[in-house]
């Protein structure tokens, strides 16, 4: 709001403003910056999405439960914390948290389209497919992840200082800013938590800079060329095996502080047993 780098029309009355900064979902506003109204449709979309990946994050916190979200690795391993982030044991255990935390959100966000969709408003989409369809990682992070973040840090960091700086050093600021953004989340998130280290989030967000600049400057290269004739689940695989490994340094603070493990004891779990 003081700097001015809110989507158009976000603050032309005091009602709008609140509409747009109080809904837990991004209000979707038209070029001319007014709420526009939920189209057809718009309702079963966001219920079937929020029951698909609610039943999924249910399925993924069974798993979590039964192997302490490090399946091949010892109860009670912090992937962040091994030598060389325990590649490449750790794999399956960032690959069952990174999806449990997608489905959180994504469960999450749906709710709120669903809520707001029943009030006869609409919405913009926060995630697109990106754990099945992403290309590349700047396809990851730029059109598929967290799309509500991703659009806050290209109007408030990115447009500003592209002006500016320049496109590259205006992404690195848009990385670093939503590096401290996650910083902050997960110090208030774990702030009891005496084994939490910050960090883990600025160095992860650091690496994805260095990919997504190693990634455009190799694109007209013969091995650029070579990764973007692969097929379509390829390039997915390929996408989300690079920049896994060091997912720790993110996931840290949501599942070695016991936020999302918690949430397995609470919510209908399968329990195993032997007689």
């Amino acid at each position: 709001l003081a700097c001015r780098t809110g989507h158009k029309g976000f603050d032309v009355s005091f009602r709008q403003w609140m509409v747009y900064c109080g809904a837990p979902g991004e209000v979707a506003l038209d070029a001319e910056g007014r709420i526009q109204q939920a189209p057809p449709g718009l309702l079963g979309e966001c219920l079937r999405s929020l029951l698909g990946h609610w039943c999924l994050f249910l399925a993924f916190l069974i798993v979590g439960d039964l192997t302490d979200f490090v399946p091949g690795l010892p109860r009670g391993s912090d992937p962040a914390s091994m030598p060389l982030f325990g590649f490449p044991w750790s794999v399956p255990a960032l690959f069952l948290q990174t999806w449990t935390f997608y489905c959180f959100l994504q469960s999450i966000l749906q709710f709120w389209r669903v809520v707001l969709a029943l009030t006869g408003i609409a919405t913009e989409v926060p995630f697109r497919q990106p754990m099945l369809l992403s290309t590349c990682i700047r396809d990851f992070w730029g059109r598929r992840w967290n799309l509500l973040i991703h659009r806050m840090m290209k109007r408030s960091v990115f447009t500003p200082c592209a002006k500016r700086m320049g496109p590259r050093l205006a992404a690195f600021a848009a990385f670093m800013a939503s590096a401290l953004f996650h910083e902050y989340m997960w110090v208030v998130t774990n702030w009891r938590d005496m084994n939490y280290m910050p960090g883990g989030p600025l160095l992860f967000f650091l690496l994805q800079f260095v990919f997504c600049t190693a990634e455009e400057l190799l694109r007209a290269t013969p091995l650029g060329r070579l990764a973007g004739a692969l097929p379509g689940p390829a390039k997915t695989a390929l996408t989300l095996l690079v920049p896994m490994p060091f997912a720790g340094l993110f996931l840290q603070g949501v599942f070695a502080g016991g936020v999302v493990p918690s949430m397995a004891v609470l919510l209908p779990r399968v329990v195993l047993t032997t007689s």
